[in-house]
């Protein structure tokens, strides 16, 4: 699997400056959520964007507790990143990324997907479905998506395209 990454990917898994830890939605602590929505308010801040609300993601956390995991990059003591990855009948989501200016210097997310990836593996998924990406065609709607595009591009996955939705009016 690793061999089909960029050059660019596996360079940033080599000697990595940061630890992750993995943790079973079901394990999560009062400090690991508050870890979760410490970073993902100062990563909205960040890149100026709007994230999740807090209750939505609390929601989230509660439904897929039995079967997720939250990968949490840390810099020393301090967590930099995280990655929280939901599972369902062997396919693995990548559903939502926070980091911080340390931990995108650090290569963090790249070693928490890598580690997701893992995880997932061993976890018996056959598919890690990294989510949303660019679509070129609604340039407009999906210009900021373009960074994260690249990055998930990386890894080199196989690219699913679907045809638009339509609205049909009847009147």
């Amino acid at each position: 699997m690793l061999a089909s990454f960029n050059q660019n990917t596996r360079r940033n898994l080599k000697n990595p400056t940061v630890t992750i830890r993995s943790i079973p939605l079901r394990n999560l602590s009062h400090k690991d959520i508050d870890t979760f929505f410490a970073l993902q308010n100062s990563w909205s801040h960040l890149k100026h964007l709007a994230s999740y609300p807090i209750p939505f993601m609390r929601a989230v956390l509660a439904r897929h507790s039995k079967d997720g995991y939250l990968h949490i990059a840390y810099l020393g003591t301090v967590p930099v990143a995280l990655l929280l990855v939901l599972i369902y009948n062997r396919v693995a989501t990548y559903y939502v990324a926070f980091g911080s200016v340390e931990g995108y210097h650090h290569s963090a997310p790249t070693l928490l997907t890598w580690t997701a990836m893992q995880t997932a593996k061993a976890n018996g998924c056959d598919i890690f479905d990294f989510g949303g990406i660019y679509d070129s065609r609604y340039p407009k709607m999906y210009k900021k998506w373009q960074g994260f595009t690249k990055f998930k591009a990386g890894f080199r996955p196989t690219v699913v395209t679907y045809p638009p939705t339509y609205l049909k009016l009847f009147w």
